[in-house]
């Protein structure tokens, strides 16, 4: 069992959280007695008028007609947004789609085309070179025909004179 000293400081602890409890419900008092004579105001002049009361009831259903504007309003807007979120996403992938190709396309910076091009104009190098050197060839050799038939010529009318 507790001793009286236990019992009373006990009791003290009680005392003073009660204390700062009814210290902030005095407080909070203040400001719901503002809103509770605004209300009681509000009510008295409702009371005071009797066409007040179907104008209230004509202003919350305006009130309500207006919400429920607002309130499909929002929900298209919503149908908006996510449709054009999902045009954007869609363009999003289109345009990495297009620089996967872009960069598949680059190969070391240049087109695919280009190294086929210089691959192709390298063969057509040795291959001019070839015709050069077969022409050559067929010249030279034609000039040989030349004189050879020049010099056969020659010892024809050679022997012929004599």
């Amino acid at each position: 069992m507790k001793s009286r000293p236990e019992k009373v400081a006990q009791y003290a602890r009680t005392v003073k959280e009660l204390g700062v409890e009814v210290q902030k419900l005095l407080r909070q008092e203040s400001d719901d007695k503002d809103a509770r004579d605004r209300t009681l105001q509000m009510l008295d002049l409702v009371l005071a008028d009797e066409n007040t009361v179907e104008k209230v009831t004509k202003r919350v259903e305006e009130t309500n007609a207006s919400l429920l504007r607002l309130t499909k309003q929002s929900k298209m807007a919503i149908a908006r947004e996510n449709k054009l979120i999902a045009a954007i996403e869609k363009k999003k992938n289109d345009v990495e789609r297009n620089y996967k190709l872009l960069a598949s396309l680059n190969i070391g910076g240049e087109p695919t085309h280009k190294v086929e091009y210089d691959r192709l104009q390298g063969e057509l190098e040795v291959e001019y070179e070839k015709y050069v050197v077969k022409i050559r060839n067929i010249d030279y050799l034609e000039s040989e025909l030349r004189s050879h038939h020049f010099f056969l010529l020659q010892q024809r009318e050679r022997t012929e004179r004599k």
